[in-house]
């Protein structure tokens, strides 16, 4: 008995599935069915507009062959002055390129002067180098002349001890 309960249960479930399945189904075609029905409203007013169009024509076609008339002035014109923009295009094209040859020889120049001023760089650094060597030189016998003035030894001895006159 309790067996016959779990299948019915289970009967019952299934089905309730397939209720909801179904159920999924109709809410899709309802929503496809809506969809359609205003799809049909919206050709229903395109298909009066174009009617309603059809009936301007004729008028139209009046004001578009007048339409046509100046369209075809106003082409002249533009033309003519295509022409001018086209010219002076040709012109801008050409004083570009100088300027481009101008801007490859300043950069050249720039790169020259580069080159130049890091030459100076290292010199500078060299006579830096070489100056604080002499400043040092000078602190040294300076020490040692005052060391020799304190002994009482003369100026004579401390050139010696510095490694001779130079």
């Amino acid at each position: 008995m309790f067996h016959s309960k779990n299948q019915d249960l289970a009967e019952m479930t299934r089905q309730l599935q397939q209720l909801q399945s179904r159920n999924i189904d109709l809410e899709t075609d309802k929503g496809t069915l809506d969809r359609l029905v205003a799809r049909n409203l919206c050709l229903e007013n395109e298909n009066k507009s174009h009617a309603a169009e059809l009936n301007k024509r004729s008028k139209r076609d009046k004001d578009l062959v007048a339409r046509n008339l100046w369209l075809e002035i106003e082409n002249e014109s533009q033309t003519a002055e295509l022409n001018k923009l086209w010219k002076r295009n040709k012109d801008l094209k050409s004083d570009g390129r100088k300027s481009i040859n101008e801007i490859t020889r300043l950069l050249v120049r720039n790169q020259d002067l580069e080159t130049e001023l890091e030459g100076h760089k290292l010199e500078l650094d060299e006579l830096a180098k070489r100056n604080k060597e002499l400043e040092d030189d000078i602190e040294r016998i300076e020490g040692r002349r005052g060391r020799a003035d304190e002994l009482g030894v003369g100026s004579c001895e401390v050139g010696q001890e510095a490694g001779g006159w130079r």
